[in-house]
Order: structure tokens, then C-alpha cells, then sequence
């Protein structure tokens, strides 16, 4: 199985998991015409999309995924908060977690997350040839823990130092400030995140949406390694990972 970051920031979102026979498409904030580069042109083996919420650095596509017939799975509020033709579409499917479900050949776990959307979700997802993987994006904090993952796709957004001086210097606005605090998780809370997980069984951590501003990747990198012992990429454009 093979991962193709399409972007991880605050402009656009996207991620696809393909082993060249079935894809899983993880948010919709990446142009159509990146997804149908990642999977050579042949959107057929698109088996689904997942998607967290509704903001449009995650969601801003998924009226013309939906277009192209590839089935959207998302919770009901994060459905009522996109397109009117989007919400009425075949290809639209209301998620409730903890309620599992299937997208081909991929498992899908639905659970809460806590961002300032309606019903935002995060997904543990299990495949035969990649095993267990969590993505959790825009969140606080985790508020479960979770067994046999191989693979964390989990947000590392801000260091809390660096984000107060920048407030301190103007470049941030106290209201930005607070929202990013109140809505995303920081390096220390990633850090605890996988700490309270046991991690026996985890081959790599990815970093994701990592703020252009209020990051430092290199030393996020270093931070999550040395609290974890495990291997630790940060995600960034145009990425291929393989998850063996």
C-alpha cells in the first residue's frame, strides 16, 4: 500500500492510500486533478472518500469528487454544512461513530475529534496490506486510545512557544491565537497523544498539518522520534510513502 500526500497545511488537505487495484481517498481540500494524477488517471479504483469536516482547507473539492461519482463518507453535520448538491447526492454517506463500516476493501472506524466544526471525525483505518492506521487531523486533543496501529497519520500543528511569540510580535492576532489553541493540537499534546498509546506495534508517524507559521518540522521530527523511538516523517506535498 502506498501514500500520496496531495498536501498537509492550512491551504489544502488530501491523502490517498492505493495499492493499484483500490484507493481510499482521506479529505477532499486537493484539486480533482491531483487525485487523478495520484491514481494514474483512473478514478474507477477510487473506492471512497473520507472526510473529517467541513472547513474548505479540507472540503473545498468535495462537490466535484462527488461530480466524478466517488462515494463521500462524512457525519451528518459535516454533510449539512456542504453544497446543497453535495448533501443531495447519491454518492453522499452519513457516518456515525463509533459505527464502523466498510470502503472496499478497507475497514473504517469513525471517531469524535474536537475542532470548532459541525461533527468533525477522525478515521482508523485497517487494509490487509497495511494494517491498522489512525488520521486524526484538526483536533485538540485525542480522546481515545487505540490498539495495533501501524501507521499514525495525526496532526502536529503548532509549538506553543513559538506560536506566543509570534502573537507577541503582531504576526498572529490574539483572536488567531486562542482559535488555534482551542481547535488544533500542539507538539507537546502530539507528543502525550502517542505516549498514552501503546506503540509496540507502530512502524512510523507521520506529521501532518503542521502550520507554515507556528512550526518548526525538523524539530517536531526530532521531538515525536525521541519520545516515541519510532521512525518519524513529516508530511509534506507530493510525498510517497510505502506502508509495509
Amino acid at each position: 500500500m502506498r501514500l500520496t500526500i496531495l498536501g498537509s497545511s492550512s491551504a489544502a488537505n488530501g491523502y490517498v492510500l492505493d495499492n493499484g487495484r483500490e484507493a481510499l481517498v482521506l479529505e477532499c481540500g486537493c484539486p480533482l486533478i491531483d487525485l487523478q494524477r495520484a491514481v494514474d488517471f483512473d478514478l474507477r479504483r477510487v473506492a471512497g472518500v473520507l472526510l473529517t469536516h467541513e472547513h474548505g482547507d479540507h472540503a473545498r473539492h468535495a462537490k466535484k469528487y462527488i461530480k466524478s461519482a466517488l462515494p463521500l463518507y462524512a457525519s451528518e453535520g459535516t454533510l449539512m454544512k456542504l453544497p446543497e448538491e453535495a448533501l443531495a447526492s447519491t454518492f453522499s454517506n452519513p457516518v456515525r461513530p463509533p459505527k464502523p463500516f466498510r470502503v472496499g476493501g478497507f475497514r473504517v472506524l469513525p471517531f469524535d475529534v474536537k475542532h470548532d466544526a459541525a461533527e468533525p471525525l477522525g478515521f482508523m483505518v485497517a487494509h490487509p496490506e497495511m494494517g491498522a492506521l489512525v488520521f486524526a487531523t484538526d483536533t485538540r486533543f485525542l480522546p481515545y486510545t487505540f490498539d495495533g496501529v501501524k501507521t499514525w497519520l495525526l496532526e502536529c500543528n503548532y509549538d506553543t512557544a513559538l506560536l506566543a511569540e509570534n502573537a507577541r510580535r503582531g504576526e498572529v492576532s490574539e483572536a488567531q491565537r486562542v482559535r488555534v489553541i482551542e481547535s488544533h493540537m500542539s507538539l507537546d499534546t502530539c507528543r502525550e497523544t502517542l505516549q498514552a498509546n501503546d506503540l509496540s506495534e507502530t512502524r512510523r508517524i507521520i506529521l501532518i498539518h503542521l502550520s507554515d507559521r507556528n512550526s518548526d518540522a525538523v524539530q517536531f521530527k526530532k521531538t515525536i522520534a525521541r519520545a516515541t523511538g519510532r521512525e518519524v516523517i513529516t508530511a509534506d506535498r507530493g510525498q510517497t510513502i510505502e506502508l509495509t
